[in-house]
């Protein structure tokens, strides 16, 4: 149940440094919801390949998770806007 709590706090906060640090115009919720998703996306990863007994490397792919998702999301808008 850490595990989840912790993915969860990771997402919100890696969405909000997006919504708020990244140049651009974008809506709060999109950018929060993609930095959970990634950080589940992330935490579950971790813990398939054995790291489920430890919260640090966990919480890291976490944020490896959302920090890619984040990624994919601006690179998208980018584009978007080129089109």
């Amino acid at each position: 149940m850490n595990f989840f709590l912790a993915w969860l706090l990771v997402g919100v906060v890696i969405g909000w440094a997006f919504k708020r640090f990244v140049p651009g115009e974008r809506a709060l919720l999109p950018a929060v919801v993609l930095g959970v998703i990634g950080a589940f996306v992330g935490g579950l990863l971790a813990n398939s390949m054995g790291k489920a007994a430890v919260l640090g490397p966990s919480v890291m792919a976490a944020v490896l998770g959302a920090t890619l998702f984040s990624a994919v999301l601006l690179a998208y808008q980018m584009r978007q806007r080129r089109a």
